[in-house]
């Protein structure tokens, strides 16, 4: 497993958790126009949405059923309108046009189900908070073992040190990314992009899931 990145595109835990369901057409458009906010890069540059990511928005899992049910949507949508598509490199996508979000004001407001982002704060939390205590507790052996070798040899294998300091770094990277996480990650407004996620707090997850050796992947 690699250690996770910075990136959005989707991870663990931002996946819907539903099959698809009956939807409206202004819902899928609603659904559209959230994904494409929460999708902006980090400069603010829109990147549009496309079949995977508006699945995501109406909180479905992504699969051939989902993909099914919102063509028609996207079909009926962009023929009157509302939507443009676009293909960038054989990959299909959506933007909501200045029609589009002329419906969206007339309609009001329009409920969807929690956004990816905020799916991925809470998930991300709970597991941060589940794991805090073994990960304190792997750094504070790790740490004991390098007090330990240095007070009963005053001149350790370099192999031993190296590798005694991979393990630490590692160890405290994963502290650090789940303290990170708990106190330093304020909950993603539906309104923007989530620009709040600490940059490395994804260590702990891959030190979750049984990846902690600190091995470089």
């Amino acid at each position: 497993m690699s250690r996770p990145g910075s990136d959005r595109r989707p991870h663990r835990g931002e996946t819907g958790s539903g099959p698809p369901t009956e939807v409206a057409e202004i819902t899928v458009l609603a659904a559209t126009a959230r994904a494409e906010l929460h999708e902006r890069t980090f400069r603010g540059k829109i990147k549009n949405a496309d079949l995977r990511t508006i699945a995501l928005h109406l909180g479905w899992a992504y699969h051939s059923g989902s993909t099914r049910r919102l063509r028609p949507h996207l079909g009926a949508l962009t023929a009157s309108g509302a939507l443009e598509a676009r293909t960038h490199r054989r990959h299909r996508y959506w933007a909501v046009t200045a029609e589009g979000r002329r419906r969206l004001i007339e309609a009001g407001a329009i409920e969807l189900p929690e956004a990816p982002q905020h799916r991925a704060w809470r998930r991300d939390r709970r597991i941060a908070a589940e794991g805090l205590d073994s990960f304190r507790a792997r750094a504070r052996r790790d740490l004991d073992e390098g007090c330990g070798l240095l007070a009963r040899d005053e001149r350790p294998a370099p192999a031993e040190l190296r590798e005694l300091g991979r393990r630490l770094t590692w160890d405290l990277r994963v502290l650090a990314s789940a303290i990170a996480c708990l106190h330093e990650w304020p909950e993603p407004d539906d309104a923007e992009r989530d620009e709040g996620r600490p940059w490395n707090s994804r260590d702990f997850l891959t030190a979750a899931a049984g990846d902690g050796t600190g091995e470089d992947r």
